[in-house]
């Protein structure tokens, strides 16, 4: 289809349907890793598809607006079920629901068939964003062991082995 737009403030005229507008709705993000740090993304989105006509079939072969927004949103799940990482580095695309909405006052009804979309990705914190916010690289470790009994914890007073570590930085 031709008709598809990335937002929804593009004005739809009953000349130009159907369409489909593609338009993001909200994100939420939460630490997946601490080190290297990476975020655990969920964006959902909408795929909002648009069809005006008659109410029901008529002699003249032209189908209902409900079955043309069947249609659309089987084209829409077909395609998008086709690469669940959506071109990308996604990690799953899932359907969560679908609301309709009917508007009978023109010459033909228009409906609309607002699909919501769940997308989960991972994305790695850059270097820049840690070192803005004062976390330096580890570059060193002091490590320390209590060595405990079958029968007692260990005494943690009393150090046993310790090391530095330099750690290498790629």
């Amino acid at each position: 289809m031709d008709r598809v737009y990335t937002n929804q403030s593009t004005p739809q005229w009953d000349s130009n349907l159907p369409a489909i507008l593609i338009y993001p709705e909200n994100e939420v993000a939460s630490e997946f890793a601490a080190a290297p740090r990476e975020l655990k993304r969920v964006i959902s989105f909408r795929v909002e598809c648009l069809a005006s006509g008659p109410e029901e079939p008529n002699t003249t072969g032209k189908r209902s607006v409900e079955d043309l927004l069947d249609d659309l949103c089987e084209q829409v799940e077909c395609e998008l079920s086709r690469d669940d990482t959506v071109g990308c580095t996604a990690d799953d695309i899932i359907l969560t629901g679908t609301e309709f909405q009917f508007e009978g006052d023109g010459a033909f009804p228009i409906g609309s068939a607002r699909m919501t979309y769940e997308v989960t990705y991972h994305q790695a914190v850059p270097d820049s964003i840690d070192k803005q916010a004062g976390i330096e690289d580890l570059k060193k470790a002091n490590v320390d062991w209590h060595v405990g009994h079958h029968d007692s914890p260990p005494d943690l007073t009393n150090i046993e082995a310790e090391d530095d570590l330099d750690i290498p930085i790629t």
